[in-house]
C-alpha cells in the first residue's frame, strides 16, 4: 500500500470496485507488515540477478545503465508534494531494474 501511494480507504475503494468486501484498516496494516519483508527480499533478489546478467554481457567490468528518480504527488484535488520518492537504475543491455529504492525527504 505504501509504495503504491494507497491508504486503507483507497484499498477498500479498489476492493469495492472489484466487488470484494472491504477490509479493516488494522487488518491491512497487519498484513502489510507481514508481507513487506517478503516483497522487499524478492525485489532485491530480482535486482541482484539483473545486475549479474548486465555485468556478464557488459564489455567493461562496470555496470552501465540509466538512472532516474521521481517524487510522487498526492492527488486529492489539491497539489501536495509527497515526502517519498523512488530512484531506479535500469541496465543498458536488458533494460531491467538493477537497483530500486524508496527515499524520504525528511530523513
Amino acid at each position: 500500500m505504501i509504495n503504491a501511494g494507497m491508504g486503507p480507504s483507497h484499498v477498500n475503494n479498489f476492493l469495492t470496485g472489484c466487488n470484494i468486501p472491504p477490509v479493516a484498516a488494522s487488518t491491512l496494516r497487519k498484513k502489510q507488515k507481514e508481507l513487506a519483508p517478503v516483497i522487499i527480499e524478492a525485489a532485491e533478489t530480482s535486482c541482484k540477478e539483473a545486475q549479474r546478467e548486465e555485468l556478464e554481457c557488459s564489455e567493461s567490468s562496470e555496470l552501465e545503465g540509466s538512472f532516474d528518480a521521481g517524487w510522487q504527488k498526492r492527488g486529492s484535488g489539491w497539489s501536495y508534494n509527497n515526502h517519498t520518492g523512488m530512484p531506479s537504475l535500469i541496465g543498458r543491455q536488458y533494460w531491467e531494474s538493477c537497483r530500486i529504492d524508496v527515499r524520504d525527504q525528511k530523513l
